[in-house]
């Protein structure tokens, strides 16, 4: 019988240790936090089980399952940190905040980002995302899958993508679903009667210039947002928990009356367009 060897001891030691190792290390499920950073005009929000509608403020801090609706004339400005970082909801919009959570502890850290755009449009900026992270747009006309993207989205399923890649699951007259994918510099519209899913260049269409103009303005004052200068937290009615970033108020504002080639998000079923 040969001698079972130093070599051999060694090398079992090394893989015991390595299987302790790893299941001390678990992975970390974080519920995140839409941050409020600016207020333009008015907006309400409703938290879930709330039935009544409160005016938003900078440094409220909304978690999952809350809704923000903004007046005419009216903006608001939400970090999301991981989970973003930034969207800006625009005049005449509904948003609802559907699931915000980040995984940390892994190989690489994911994040799982769902938005209900139930009318209006909203704007947006996402970081390049892990390949198992899941950043969704849901509208009454499709869902739109997006990967390290700035965006231009609208509730009547005409989508714009301004930087990156994204890609969009347009529900057809007769229920089933069409993927399409959308680059950088092109806009996507939903199909019409027996129409399919159109993707054609932005610069074509009529509201191109006001598409730049709005896309400048969100980066010109967004761009500099970070947890660092998050604004203090302030008391968020009808919303339980804890805060999130809690640094010295950043370059917030409130004004009234102004106007690598992995597979591009795959579409889960689960959540799929809405009807209502």
């Amino acid at each position: 019988m040969k001698p079972f060897g130093i070599s051999k001891v060694i090398a079992c030691g090394m893989v015991a240790a390595a299987a302790l190792l790893a299941s001390e290390v678990q992975a970390k499920t974080v519920v995140n936090k839409a941050v409020v950073r600016a207020v333009r005009g008015s907006a309400q929000y409703s938290a879930k089980g709330q039935s009544q509608w409160q005016n938003v403020k900078v440094g409220m801090q909304f978690p999952p399952n809350t809704v923000i609706r903004t007046a005419p004339d009216s903006t608001v400005d939400l970090f999301l940190n991981q989970n973003g970082p930034v969207v800006r909801v625009t005049s005449d919009t509904s948003l609802g905040l559907d699931k915000l959570s980040y995984e940390t502890g892994g190989v690489e850290d994911t994040i799982e980002t769902q938005l209900d755009l139930r009318n209006g449009r909203i704007l947006g900026n996402v970081k390049k995302l892990a390949a198992a992270s899941r950043y969704e747009i849901k509208t009454p006309r499709g869902v739109a899958a997006i990967r390290g993207t700035e965006y231009d989205i609208s509730a009547n399923g005409v989508m714009h993508c301004v930087s990156g890649q994204f890609q969009v699951a347009y529900v057809l007259p007769n229920g089933q679903v069409q993927l399409v994918t959308v680059n950088a510099g092109q806009t996507a519209v939903p199909p019409s009667g027996n129409q399919a899913p159109q993707v054609s260049p932005t610069t074509g269409r009529p509201e191109a210039g006001q598409i730049n103009t709005a896309i400048q303005g969100f980066r010109n004052e967004t761009g500099g947002f970070t947890p660092a200068n998050n604004p203090a937290p302030v008391p968020t009615p009808g919303v339980g928990g804890g805060a999130t970033g809690t640094g010295p108020t950043g370059p917030t504002r409130t004004e009234t009356g102004t106007g690598g080639t992995v597979p591009v998000g795959t579409i889960r079923t689960p959540y799929a367009p809405h009807n209502d």
